[in-house]
């Protein structure tokens, strides 16, 4: 209980320590958060803020999705049309900083989690990612990505319970999607369900985002235009950025390396294809090699409970952000869906090559998590990445590992979608040697065998 207790205490401690040093040093308190997280803004939840501004506005009769003057740096509404709906939103800016605070604390109690076991070496992997440039980003901006995090946290908790829990667990997924469009990958869930029953769930759930859709049918392209494009891409992650601004950050690497060599080929369309082209033959193969690995189906198969539920959402969100398009680093706090999960996996491997890469998975998302740190230093040297070799090499490294981490997690994802219960009973009576296969007892091809179940 005590050592429970360790992630939340320090989450509440270090939010204190924040708050009086905002109230007492204003001024040192935006010295200390560049450096963590590298883009602190002078005023705190102000994503939150913007939402409880541009519902008021909206209820005034503002169009919000031209212009948006009740927000401090008149951003356009780009989030769902629902969050319009609710009235009771719109109220005065000042709310932002007490409900900002509510998440904040939400967020550090939820940490008591985190941890699948109460070792040392376990606590701290959890913490450096708890406590990561990343996750502070999220929690400094009031960002809606928190708030989601924690309705996926308690869905995976429903999703182990009854029928009556699980369905509840299923509108909380539901309902994060049609707030924030991309949590609807959530909704794969389903697949946990009895055929019959995930077909039901399935259906319902298409049929709301559907109604949706048409509810919305003005406001929703206007919402989705305003979505920010990747214009600070330094404190962003996605599959298009490497290739996109490689040209800006690899020519000062070329300089520094190779003074003679022109760098005009880097912004060449053709160059960008063929990176973009690697990048994803790279990450099939290292899909198919785990995918392939029988050692980890049958480890994640034995994987069980909210454990199991929450790796489920995690690479479920961690895949479709980074696939979709640009997204800020704060959704990386995703990542700590998936923790609880991989640290079992690892644990539960036997010694060998699948245990070392799960290992080096772990380390990369330690990595990645703190990569607005490594941003906040070089800004402090006031150095930039398309003119200094060093921060365009990190931020090159940055997004190479994020490529692997996003993709090791889809073939995660592949791996337990074919495991849940609704594919396994439709495979089972059809292609009984798929079905095997996915549970890691038989090569593809061959007869069904009784499943091994490996404990977590």
């Amino acid at each position: 209980m005590i050592r429970r207790a360790i992630l939340p205490v320090a989450g509440l401690a270090l939010l204190v320590a924040g708050g009086a040093l905002y109230a007492g040093n204003g001024e040192l308190y935006m010295r200390v958060m560049r450096h963590l997280m590298a883009v602190p803004y002078w005023t705190p939840f102000i994503d939150l803020e913007s939402v409880l501004t541009t519902t008021r506005c909206w209820q005034m009769g503002v169009d919000v999705y031209a212009s948006n003057p009740c927000d401090q740096m008149n951003r356009p509404m780009n989030y769902s049309p629902l969050w319009l709906r609710f009235s009771v939103l719109a109220i005065d800016r000042g709310w932002s900083l007490p409900m900002g605070v509510v998440l904040s604390v939400l967020y550090a109690i939820s940490l008591a989690w985190l941890p699948p076991r109460r070792d040392v070496a376990t606590l701290l992997i959890c913490a450096a990612c708890a406590f990561s440039s990343v996750s502070l980003l999220g929690i400094e901006r009031g960002n809606m990505d928190v708030l989601i995090y924690l309705i996926c946290l308690l869905a995976a908790q429903g999703l182990t319970q009854a029928a009556p829990i699980r369905l509840a667990a299923y509108g909380g997924l539901l309902l994060g999607g049609l707030l924030k469009f991309y949590p609807l990958v959530t909704c794969l869930a389903v697949l946990r369900e009895k055929p019959r029953r995930a077909v039901a769930i399935g259906t319902a759930i298409a049929c709301v985002v559907a109604l949706f859709a048409v509810v919305f049918a003005d406001e929703l392209p206007r919402a989705l235009h305003n979505i920010p494009d990747a214009e600070y891409f330094e404190i962003m992650v996605g599959a298009s950025l490497l290739p996109r601004f490689l040209s800006v950050t690899a020519t000062p690497v070329v300089h520094f390396l190779a003074p003679g060599i022109g760098t005009a080929f880097l912004s060449q369309a053709g160059f960008k294809a063929a990176v973009l082209a690697a990048l994803l033959l790279l990450s099939g193969l290292n899909i198919a090699a785990l995918c392939g690995t029988a050692t980890l189906r049958r480890t994640l198969a034995g994987l069980r409970g909210e454990m199991r539920a929450r790796l489920f959402l995690g690479c479920a969100l961690i895949g479709g952000c980074f696939f979709s398009g640009p997204s800020y680093a704060y959704r990386g706090i995703f990542l700590l869906l998936c923790l609880p999960g991989l640290l079992s996996l690892q644990q539960a491997l036997p010694p060998g090559s699948m245990r070392r890469v799960v290992r080096l998975l772990l380390a990369a998302i330690v990595i990645v998590m703190q990569m607005l740190l490594l941003t906040g230093l070089w800004m402090s040297l006031h150095a930039r990445i398309d003119n200094h070799a060093p921060a365009g090499l990190i931020w090159i490294g940055m997004q190479v590992l994020w490529w692997w981490i996003a993709s090791s997690l889809l073939a995660v994802l592949g791996v337990l979608c074919l495991q849940e219960a609704a594919l396994q009973n439709a495979l089972q009576g059809r292609l009984a040697g798929l079905a095997s296969w996915g549970l890691g007892t038989a090569p593809l091809g061959a007869t069904a065998a009784t499943p091994h179940k490996v404990p977590a």
